[in-house]
């Protein structure tokens, strides 16, 4: 019964993979992504375009989320429960302060339960949509990253623990508009 439940996850997510845009070549591979952000949103995107996009999806945040170094960044909604193979996430929009345009979009799940499980799938899931990532990094702590011109994604996860006592534990799949140097740290 888990083997039949792992393949249909697998397949779900294999399809939600390809559902969004991709490009071929007439060779048949795989080229750089059309699209600029996650499910083809725009980098210029407002708080009103993306409104407009998934009205009755988003819960909007009692209090505006800041992130970033140095709060560069705010998140007034997300989507709660996005559906991504059989595990649902929490997606949040995280705008510009500066020019109140979508910078950056986080898919997360904290607390996972199988959380290597869902990493692997997830990441077979973008490589095949993606190609192989440009950067891999198992230890101390697992990161994966595909760069493109107009967009970089990153998977990884937290898992924190003190004294054999779990203190917290999350997925976080980033989309993020490419800063100015790639060699953004992790």
């Amino acid at each position: 019964m888990k083997r039949i439940n792992f393949l249909i996850a697998f397949i779900l997510l294999s399809n939600l993979a390809f559902s969004q845009s991709q490009t071929t070549t007439k060779s048949g591979k795989t080229s750089i992504p059309t699209h600029k952000g996650w499910r083809n949103l725009s980098w210029d995107s407002t708080e009103t375009d993306v409104k407009q996009k998934y009205g009755n999806e988003l819960t909007i945040l009692q209090t505006v989320g800041k992130y970033g170094a140095n709060g560069e960044w705010y998140c007034p909604f997300q989507i709660d429960n996005y559906e991504l193979g059989y595990v649902n996430f929490t997606v949040s929009f995280l705008f510009d302060e500066k020019t109140k345009k979508l910078a950056q979009i986080n898919v997360t799940k904290e607390d996972p339960i199988d959380m290597m499980g869902t990493i692997q799938e997830l990441e077979v899931s973008l490589t095949e949509k993606y190609g192989k990532p440009s950067i891999k990094l198992e230890t101390p702590k697992y990161i994966a990253k595909w760069s493109f011109p107009e967009l970089d994604i990153k998977l990884s996860y937290l898992d924190i623990k003190s004294l054999e006592k779990q203190l917290y534990k999350s997925i976080v799949l980033t989309y993020q508009k490419p800063r100015k140097s790639n060699l953004d740290k992790f």
